[in-house]
């Protein structure tokens, strides 16, 4: 039955590419056709890999959404390109590009050093290989045991370390010449610098979606699309496994030791983190009884209750764990907060009209109408559909703050005064 299953998901991914791009001439970056095909391969992957006793209810759930985000796609791309005028092209400021980037960067890169500091270490701990695995260790130890200490100075500047790939992706799309690419690059390294600290995978995976989600912004309003060709895909298939291979490592480094033995717990545990996201929701849903008491957006805007005192967000959000080939895992995708905030059916209707209005920006930033609030709108977007399989990506005040300063950035830099 599940090997069934992934083939039906296989061939409907395929079928779904196959419309997008022969017959609706759709991009690559349209963020349905993103959402779709990213799910499909995630669904694929989970039943083709990942051993579980699946009652298939998230399954059909997923599916079933992807669906209504073709369907949707449909409808609001012909209403916007029927209806909505195309506009004139505002110009790219390079040099206030280059400058705010270098200040957000700088200003995300005290964060690792802050992190040192309060924890108790220092630089010098980088100055010996087992000095760094030991630090490295105790800081990941300590985040799991609570111990880890913050500062509010840390806590907003970590708002400028999300911020970082944010500018670093929207520049490295808007210049030409390899030096402001390279430029563009340095958006990574507040993350990277962070991550080589305190060892947390959720740090650089979010600068990475954030990177490619303003990148893909800066692509749809110059009028670009992503041409597959065999250099370019061999270049992103090296970047996709140089960026794995630094997890793996850093998930080695937590454990604090490289042996042969550890390597394979680690891969083992890193295909549960890569795809036992579906198993658990799937498991999850087909125990869900629904109630009267939704949380009516609490748990998918879970930063901002959090934030206001509302309601309290616990380390990890959800604390009960499914065992996945022996591993437990508490990632519930998106999802649980949709169905918990508006149940099963309400769910379906919210995620409609959250798409709905990302997919008219997506549309109307192609017709350059609205720039700077559709660029916003779609950046919420994109980093929904590639955080989604995680969590809700406005569970974290930095996440959202660093959204919200996308907005200036992008009215200083792209102004037609």
């Amino acid at each position: 039955m599940q090997v069934f299953v992934a083939i039906c998901i296989l061939i409907l991914m395929f079928i779904s590419i196959i419309i997008n791009r022969k017959i609706l001439h759709s991009s690559f970056m349209e963020p349905t056709f993103l959402f779709s095909n990213i799910w499909l391969f995630f669904l694929f992957s989970s039943l083709a890999f990942v051993k579980f006793e699946y009652n298939y209810h998230g399954v059909f759930y997923i599916t079933s959404l992807c669906l209504v985000g073709f369907v949707l796609n449909l409808y609001i791309g012909k209403v916007v390109g029927e209806n909505v005028k195309k506009k004139n092209f505002i110009g790219f400021n390079i040099h206030k590009s280059n400058f705010i980037l270098l200040g957000v960067v700088s200003l995300g890169m005290l964060v690792p050093f802050l992190n040192i500091r309060l924890n108790g270490f220092s630089i010098s701990s980088f100055l010996s290989f087992d000095d760094f695995l030991e630090m490295n260790n105790q800081m990941a130890v300590n985040r799991y045991n609570g111990a880890h200490k913050t500062s509010t100075v840390m806590q907003i500047l970590m708002v400028f370390e999300y911020l970082s790939p944010i500018i670093g992706g929207y520049h490295f799309a808007s210049v030409n010449n390899k030096k402001n690419k390279l430029l563009g690059l340095l958006g990574f390294l507040p993350a990277l610098s962070n991550i080589l600290v305190q060892n947390t995978k959720s740090e650089f995976l979010s600068s990475m979606f954030f990177f490619v989600s303003s990148m893909m912004i800066a692509n749809v309003y110059l009028g670009k699309d992503f041409r597959i060709k065999f250099s370019s895909l061999v270049k992103w298939t090296l970047t996709l496994l140089g960026a794995l291979s630094g997890l793996i490592l850093t998930m080695l480094f937590r454990i604090g030791e490289i042996t042969s033995q550890n390597v394979h717990t680690v891969l083992n545990k890193f295909l549960i983190y890569a795809f036992g996201h579906v198993p658990t929701f799937d498991y999850w849903l087909g125990n869900y009884h629904e109630t009267f008491g939704h949380g009516l957006g609490i748990n998918t805007f879970i930063g901002i209750f959090n934030f206001l005192g509302i309601s309290t967000r616990i380390r990890g959000v959800y604390s009960e764990y499914i065992i996945v080939e022996g591993f437990p895992a508490n990632i519930y995708t998106v999802f649980r907060g949709l169905i918990e905030d508006f149940g099963v059916i309400g769910s379906f209707i919210f995620f409609s009209f959250i798409m709905g209005i990302v997919i008219f920006s997506y549309y109307s930033l192609i017709k350059r109408n609205n720039i700077y609030l559709s660029s916003f709108i779609l950046l919420n977007g994109y980093f929904f559909v590639f955080y989604g399989f995680i969590i809700s990506p406005w569970s974290y005040m930095s996440y959202i703050l660093a959204m919200f300063l996308f907005l200036p950035y992008l009215i200083i830099v792209r102004s037609s005064k």
